[in-house]
């Protein structure tokens, strides 16, 4: 039958109102509309209907489960041939599954070269394809069926099932293929923009096991970018290291100049062309070039102050990495620096020495070897000071593993006041954030300050630049990639950029900030719309209002009035 309102009889329309209230009142329609729309008056957003969706968004529960993961051929960012993971989820078993992301599988390029020769390419180049055609085997087989029907944004589950997986037969294939952190922040990065937030917010809330975090809690981490290497591996590394001195973009070309400034000096000096190394952009040093590490100092020094903008120590400071140039005899327990003999005191004299005639160092990268621990913490002990102009931080990177026991107990035994943790070492992100944390809690509870720092792998072929959201949610204090003008990293750089405007104005994403409109409406224009609003219910112009229509409109009154009391 065609039913139409005028022909209906009481019973069946108060039947018919019944049904649409009580659906209204199961889903809290009523309500949660009322608050959407009071939000988007007391914002006053230029673009109502993008605010509204995203209101809306975050009442769908209905977040994406894992369907399946698929391994395909691909490219990295040199154009070599590599892996492309896809991930591919489902909302509900009667719905068919769809695309979600895709992420470059990091491919760990060192353990090929010695298997890989020249005598035999084409042996190689087919063991290749039989390696990556097993790892997309294993991908299909092994560990899509493992993560199968979990949420998306389950973080913690996802990272334990990939470990078990790790355990229980991927130990040979993770050699070659980073697979397992691929995995982990190609789920996080889909599960973030599928919850519209921000990759630290969304890392920051699972390491916080789900609370809010409040911006003021993020700090931006900084840049570290290697500026020399020796060819010999005679002298350290050096690298630059900015301060928060400077604007952001200034920060960036201040490393560009300052290397380029180098590179000029290098090239006047030794009539050459500068080489560079094809992983981190760091200039190559001959043996030739200078004589000793203070002779690189001075050359260094000399660079940054002919960009006259910059001042050493203010805007830009120093790290010295030794993690190539110390060489160690375990049983005589002897030292060799640049072809120099040192036993475990005289080492400890070289370093503070050095350190007091070079106070734009701030930074030591694994000055000492992992196995001379005694050492170790003396180091660190000399160098610690509640005087930050003083104090000069040592990092363990060789001197860690990536489990959170081994940087805990180093930490505990004051081995060293910093930590590197490797993008393709860590295993999973949960992995990187409970360091975060447990590092947090040692600081808390020590007189000493420990810091946390995170590097991308110094051979990372891949473009993702989820490595500035870890350090961010991880409160990292520096972040190491390569120099700018090396061309490698320039989406981590613009996506540091882009933290950095985040967190240092509060910016509406809907237009201009909620503190610079002019909300100064009156109450009873505030009540006008929403009364029109409630008025809108109205079905036909000659049905008179229900009760149930005019407790409504109240409620709409009411919370107006409300609205209008938390305004400026």
């Amino acid at each position: 039958e065609n039913f139409q309102v005028g022909n209906m009889s009481q019973d069946k329309i108060q039947k018919a109102r019944e049904l649409v209230l009580n659906y209204i009142a199961k889903h809290s329609l009523s309500d949660k509309l009322n608050r959407a729309v009071n939000e988007v008056c007391r914002s006053r957003p230029k673009d109502p209907w993008l605010f509204l969706t995203d209101i809306i968004s975050e009442w769908n529960k209905d977040v994406p489960l894992i369907d399946r993961l698929v391994a395909k051929p691909g490219l990295d960012c040199f154009g070599n041939a590599s892996l492309q993971l896809q991930l591919y989820g489902r909302v509900a078993n009667t719905r068919p599954p769809r695309y979600l992301g895709v992420e470059n599988v990091f491919i760990i390029t060192s353990s090929r070269t010695n298997e890989e020769t020249k005598d035999d390419a084409k042996e190689s180049s087919k063991s290749k394809s039989e390696r990556d055609q097993s790892m997309t085997n294993k991908v299909s087989e092994f560990l899509s069926p493992g993560l199968r029907s979990i949420r998306i944004d389950e973080q913690s589950k996802i990272d334990e099932e990939l470990l078990k997986l790790y355990d229980e037969g991927l130990q040979d294939e993770c050699s070659e293929y980073n697979i397992i952190p691929t995995i982990s922040s190609l789920i996080a990065l889909t599960a973030s923009d599928y919850l519209r937030m921000s990759l630290y917010k969304y890392l920051s809330k699972t390491r916080s096991k789900g609370k809010d975090e409040d911006n003021s809690n993020y700090s931006l981490p900084n840049l570290m970018c290697q500026l020399t290497t020796s060819d010999s591996h005679r002298l350290p590394a050096v690298c630059l290291v900015t301060t928060a001195a400077l604007p952001a973009m200034q920060r960036l070309t201040m490393l560009t100049e300052i290397s380029q400034q180098l590179m000029r000096s290098l090239q006047s000096s030794t009539q050459r062309q500068p080489s560079f190394d094809a992983n981190t952009g760091a200039i190559v040093l001959q043996d030739s070039d200078c004589k000793d590490v203070n002779e690189l100092l001075s050359m260094i020094k000399t660079a940054i102050q002919s960009c006259t903008h910059y001042q050493v120590s203010e805007h830009v400071c120093l790290a010295l990495s030794y993690s190539n140039c110390v060489q160690y005899d375990v049983d005589k327990k002897q030292y060799s620096i640049a072809q120099q003999e040192y036993s475990s005191a005289s080492v400890l004299e070289y370093y503070l020495n050095l350190l007091s005639t070079h106070s734009e160092i701030k930074y030591l990268e694994d000055p000492l070897h992992k196995a001379d621990a005694a050492t170790y913490a003396a180091l660190t002990s000399k160098l610690e000071s509640d005087d930050d102009e003083k104090r000069v931080v040592v990092i363990g990177n060789d001197l860690y593993s990536s489990l959170i026991q081994s940087v805990e107990n180093g930490m505990k035994n004051k081995l060293s006041s910093a930590a590197f943790v490797s993008t393709a070492e860590m295993f999973t992100l949960s992995n990187a954030l409970n360091i975060s944390s447990m590092i947090e809690e040692l600081s808390q509870d020590s007189k000493h300050e420990f810091a946390l720092m995170i590097t991308d792998h110094l051979s990372d072929n891949s473009s993702s630049a989820y490595s500035i959201d870890l350090a961010v949610a991880c409160n990292a204090s520096l972040i190491r990639l390569a120099l700018p003008n090396s061309g490698k990293a320039n989406k981590k750089f613009n996506r540091w950029l882009m933290i950095a405007d985040e967190l240092s104005q509060s910016v509406g994403k809907y237009g201009s900030p909620a503190a610079e409109e002019n909300v100064s409406q009156t109450k009873s224009d505030e009540i006008t719309t929403m009364n029109g609003m409630a008025n809108q219910q109205t079905t036909t112009e000659h049905e008179q209002s229900t009760p149930q229509q005019n407790g409504n409109a109240d409620a709409i009154t009411s919370d107006a009035e409300k609205t209008e009391e938390a305004l400026p």
